[in-house]
């Protein structure tokens, strides 16, 4: 008897399954309006601060090098990133500005444009990387300093938690405990 009880139920239960999924199809939807994406808004965004940015800054340009990173022979690459003399350079101008104070740090950031803090983006990325096969917590606390010194409203701001999540990557994979050295 339990089981004729439990077929009857399971019968009854496909059956309104049955009705309600052919009622649900029936009912009148409202036709989704398309989103609109545009590509580059947030870059366009970010460079229309950096030009309110030049036309009010008063502090002289920050010392970063003035050769950045080149595409055509292979910088931006995250694959096998050579070492190059660009990276000891702004290592240097990262740890001066871990080194400062706040005051000095403020200045810093605010006499780096748009296209500075786009070379520390790289620099930050390279340095994920070079920690990675180094195993040198570091590198990886350069390229964290690099994060820090670029003001988020004059870069797409989804270019900073990228690198930042690379860097994280860096330390909470490293065998030897680096990652507690990174934060």
């Amino acid at each position: 008897m339990n089981t004729s009880n439990g077929l009857r139920r399971e019968r009854w239960l496909r059956i309104t399954m049955s009705v309600l999924a052919d009622a649900w199809d029936r009912l009148p939807r409202r036709p989704r309006e398309p989103e609109i994406v545009v590509i580059g808004r947030e870059y366009a965004k970010a460079a229309e601060a950096n030009r309110h940015w030049q036309q009010r800054r008063t502090s002289p340009d920050f010392p970063l090098p003035k050769e950045g990173y080149d595409f055509w022979r292979g910088d931006y690459s995250l694959i096998d990133p050579l070492h190059i003399p660009l990276d000891d350079e702004l290592r240097e101008v990262v740890r001066r500005y871990a080194a400062g104070d706040c005051r000095q740090r403020a200045a810093m950031r605010d006499s780096t444009g748009m296209q500075g803090f786009y070379t520390l983006i790289k620099f930050a990325r390279r340095c994920a990387v070079f920690a990675m096969r180094e195993r040198k917590a570091e590198i990886a606390r350069d390229g964290l300093i690099a994060i820090a010194m670029i003001h988020h409203k004059r870069v797409d701001f989804r270019d900073i938690p990228t690198s930042f999540y690379l860097l994280d990557h860096r330390g909470s994979s490293c065998r030897y405990g680096c990652g507690r050295n990174v934060s």
